[in-house]
């Protein structure tokens, strides 16, 4: 059974409490045993987009204690929340005695779709809704979890099997101008991303 610890974030649970719950049952039915940190609190990204870095420290510093110490999966509902422990912690916590505690998080840490669809590799419940519905694409989650540049890239050797992974990458390096050790979406900006 894959173990995951919930990761709330701050608006979620003052505002939308039932998306907490609901992820609970869809995370149940997919096979997973989930664990839930009542002392948890914000990653700090509402004080950093505000300015306040130095305020945001020790909001981060929580955020990691409360997370690092575990080799469980970590998921939240929130692409910018999960985006922004990922992309900017490394940065803010560089060269400190927390910084490998974010090494150990990042490895682990997923958006709750991202995780469904790419680590448990679900992508149906079977269930139904017979209505039109929208879907937002959260400019979080595209920009921070790089999820648009994933979903044309991956469609070219996922899902059209036009060729192997390695080859799309070579064939993407030669396409960007990028040398091939440094070709992985992981390793990309917002910029590149968009030329994806």
């Amino acid at each position: 059974m894959t173990e995951v610890d919930l990761f709330i974030p701050c608006f979620i649970d003052q505002m939308f409490p039932e998306t907490g719950f609901n992820m609970v049952k869809v995370l149940e039915k997919a096979g997973c045993r989930v664990h839930y940190n009542p002392n948890q609190t914000c990653c700090g990204q509402p004080a950093f987009n505000a300015g306040y870095w130095k305020e945001m420290e020790d909001v981060g510093k929580k955020f990691l204690a409360d997370f690092a110490n575990s080799d469980r999966y970590v998921v939240g509902p929130s692409g910018s929340c999960v985006g922004f422990v990922r992309n900017f912690y490394g940065e803010l916590y560089a060269n400190t005695p927390v910084h490998n505690y974010h090494k150990n998080l990042k490895k682990n840490l997923f958006e709750f779709s991202e995780f469904l669809v790419d680590v448990l590799k679900v992508e149906d419940f079977g269930g139904k809704f017979p209505a039109k519905v929208t879907y937002h694409d959260a400019c979080g989650a595209l920009r921070e979890c790089k999820i648009l540049a994933h979903k044309y890239f991956d469609a070219i050797w996922k899902e059209r099997r036009l060729m192997k992974r390695k080859a799309a990458y070579l064939w993407l390096s030669e396409r960007l101008g990028i040398p091939p050790q440094y070709t992985h979406i992981g390793m990309f900006g917002c910029k590149t991303c968009l030329d994806v």
